[in-house]
This record gives structure tokens, C-alpha cells and sequence, in this order.
């Protein structure tokens, strides 16, 4: 044992240090004070570090959660708002097709085509030397007696049922044959239509469609029907048969439309027909 005062060496049994007279004792007493606190000192220091490391690690797992349900969230609203759009973006998309479609095919009785195949488009507007344009004008001995141009440039002709059948002004008239109310013809493009009359009808506007189509020689191009009229296209060869019937009274009412589909005026034809489909109703 030495003196912890002054690092004499001690006999076993000493009360005290014979050469600065430090108590050994009290030295002991001190040494064992010392160990206590530094025994405490380092359980504090371990309570304190094992609470640290809890308190670090709680708040490491509450910024985790929080930022799981903030992307969460934050995804969820992503996912509802591209959801909302494609299902107004597919809403907008089959409207506007089934309009598109539809249009050039509605009559007064709001009924619509059997199928898909579309009207060619309108033909241009007849235009003067100086651009301007200009609705066709009919010559003296042209026309059927009982007809008038309306207001679009269109010769009109009064069926059965007071139907209005108009036609292009610029065709010619010719004698009619058994049935046919009207025989016009288009010297320049070649083209040909008469206006006949059958009746009485039985069966349903399709019924007589499908018959009429059956009858006729070359392939169907596209048809069309609705409660009380239907519409038909055929080709043979470079033949092309356009009619549109309508059923007045129980009287079927019928315009062909024959022209050459290599004529150079087969684009105006298509822009008259379309016309003339869309003003012949019941």
C-alpha cells in the first residue's frame, strides 16, 4: 500500500503515513467515495445514452411514417386525377364520334344509318370568273312545270303526301318512264335521276332495303335505314347507283342517282347527293 498523499510506501496495518502523517483511512474512505461516484457517474452516462439512442430512433421511425403517408397521399391523388381525366377524355372521344358519324345522316324523324360507311364529302361551291360565288341558274325548258328553286340554288319538286323532292337545277328534263314522277339529266357529267312512286308498301323501311339490294346487280357500297326510309349504294363496274326511298302514306317514294364514278364531275355528284339525302324526308 503507498500514500495517496504522498506516495510513501506503508507497512501493512498503518494508520497513517509516517512521513507526511496523511490518514490511510481516510485515504480509503476517499478511494471508495471516488469508486462510488465514478460507478454512478457511469450509470447516468449509460441511462442517458440508452435514452438518447430511443429518443433518436423514435423520432428516425416518425419521420419514416410520415413521409410513407405523405407519398401515399400524394399518389392516391395522382392516380384519382388521371383517372378522372381519361374517363372525360373517353366520354368527350365517343360523343364527339357518334355526332360525327351521325350527322350527315339525320332526318327529321331523328332516326340514323344502319352502318358505319359515311357520305363522301360536299362538293365546292360553283364559282365565277372573279372568284365569287355563284348559285347555278336554270334554263328556260329545264325544269318540271310544277317546280321552284329554293333557297340553297335547288330545284323542287312536290311528291305524293306533299314529300319535296329538290334536285340539282343544272339537270335536264326528260320524258318519264311507268312509275316515274320526274326523269332529269346532267349533259355535262353524264348523270341521271328518277323520282318514281310504289305503293301500297308492306313491311318495315329495312325490310324493303334488304329486297331492293337483293335486286339490284354489282356489290352494296354502304346502306342505311330508319323507321320509314332507307338509303342504298351500289357499284357495277364503273356504274354507281345512289337511292334514297322514303315511305309517305304508305307510298314509297324513291330518287336514283346514276352517274360514272370516272366522271370528272363525280366529286360535285357526291357534294348533290349528300344534299339531296339530307332535304328528301318523310
Amino acid at each position: 500500500m503507498y500514500c495517496k498523499k504522498c506516495g510513501r510506501k506503508l507497512k501493512d496495518g498503518m494508520r497513517f503515513c509516517d512521513r507526511c502523517g496523511y490518514s490511510v483511512r481516510q485515504s480509503e474512505q476517499n478511494d471508495s467515495e471516488v469508486r462510488r461516484r465514478e460507478a454512478e457517474g457511469l450509470k447516468n452516462e449509460r441511462l442517458n445514452r440508452k435514452e438518447k439512442l430511443r429518443e433518436k430512433e423514435q423520432k428516425k421511425n416518425s419521420r419514416n411514417g410520415s413521409g410513407i403517408n405523405k407519398r401515399t397521399a400524394a399518389l392516391a391523388v395522382v392516380f384519382i386525377v388521371l383517372f378522372c381525366i381519361l374517363v372525360i377524355a373517353v366520354i368527350a372521344y365517343n360523343i364527339t364520334i357518334k355526332n360525327s358519324e351521325n350527322a350527315p345522316w339525320r332526318t327529321t324523324d331523328g332516326s340514323v344509318e344502319m352502318n358505319a360507311t359515311a357520305i363522301p364529302a360536299s362538293s365546292p361551291v360553283p364559282t365565277n370568273e372573279a372568284g365569287e360565288e355563284v348559285t347555278p341558274m336554270p334554263t328556260s325548258t329545264a325544269y318540271a312545270i310544277n317546280s321552284d328553286i329554293n333557297a340553297d340554288g335547288y330545284r323542287e319538286f312536290t311528291c305524293t303526301g306533299g314529300a319535296v323532292f329538290a334536285y340539282p337545277p343544272t339537270f335536264t328534263q326528260e320524258n318519264a318512264g311507268a312509275n316515274e314522277r320526274l326523269r332529269v339529266y346532267d349533259s355535262s357529267g353524264g348523270a341521271s335521276i328518277t323520282l318514281s312512286e310504289n305503293g301500297p308498301v308492306s313491311g318495315a323501311a329495312r325490310d324493303l332495303m334488304s329486297e331492293y339490294a337483293r335486286s339490284q346487280e354489282g356489290s352494296v357500297s354502304y346502306s342505311r335505314a330508319g323507321d320509314n326510309w332507307y338509303i342504298v349504294e351500289t357499284s357495277n363496274g364503273d356504274l354507281v347507283n345512289h337511292r334514297k326511298c322514303i315511305i309517305v302514306n304508305n307510298i314509297a317514294i324513291a330518287y336514283d342517282f346514276s352517274y360514272s364514278a370516272s366522271s370528272s364531275a363525280a366529286e360535285l355528284y357526291s357534294g348533290q347527293i349528300e344534299y339531296m339525302d339530307e332535304h328528301f324526308a318523310p
